[in-house]
């Protein structure tokens, strides 16, 4: 888990965003998950996230379950996060990340939700990871990984 001052900047938020999204291209689902672990203060019985069940919401384009065959005879292809290096328009699809300061819903040490369309087959998609940012301390705030679906 990355941690990072309170103090920081958007832009250092959303490099560990663009690390996560390194690791997703390279389908290391459960490192992605060590940077940024699922949210387990606000668990849902149905919502316990593991490297399998991301990576088949990631190739299933936000469907969680379905088998590689289910989803190419849907779609006609599997879907595979793309790589920022790989971007031609990386900056822009950074820049676009939303971080909400603002929400009334915030207890306690959530400080931020975070929204983050994720590159999917070489081009921005509508797959949305949502993110809390979180302190841990008086020092120290964490992103915690909230979900991934088509908003």
């Amino acid at each position: 888990m990355r941690m990072l001052s309170v103090n920081a900047s958007d832009a250092e938020i959303k490099a560990v965003l663009a690390e996560w999204t390194e690791l997703m291209a390279q389908e290391q689902y459960a490192a992605a998950l060590e940077l940024i672990p699922y949210d387990t203060m606000h668990l849902y019985e149905d919502n316990v996230w593991t490297p399998s069940l991301l990576e088949s919401v990631v190739y299933g384009y936000g469907l969680a379950g379905r088998t590689k065959e289910d989803v190419l005879a849907d779609f006609g292809c599997l879907y595979k996060i793309t790589s920022l290096k790989d971007m031609a328009d990386s900056e822009k699809i950074l820049d676009s990340i939303e971080i909400h300061y603002d929400f009334k819903w915030f207890k306690g040490n959530d400080i931020a939700e975070i929204w983050y369309d994720v590159p999917l087959n070489g081009v921005q998609s509508d797959l949305t990871g949502r993110f809390i940012l979180r302190k841990t301390d008086g020092q120290h705030m964490m992103l915690v990984f909230e979900d991934l679906h088509v908003m």
